[in-house]
């Protein structure tokens, strides 16, 4: 398993699953923020 490039090893690939998961929950929330700011009242 390559995934961590040159730092072999599970906490890189540890490291970077946890960043993919932060990133795609910040999108999400962003688009919640959105969809609810566009909501008409």
């Amino acid at each position: 398993m390559a995934l961590g490039g040159a730092r072999a090893g599970g906490a890189s690939v540890l490291d970077q699953l946890l960043e993919e998961i932060n990133f795609q929950r910040t999108k999400e929330m962003r688009q919640l923020m959105k969809d609810a700011l566009n909501v008409p009242v």
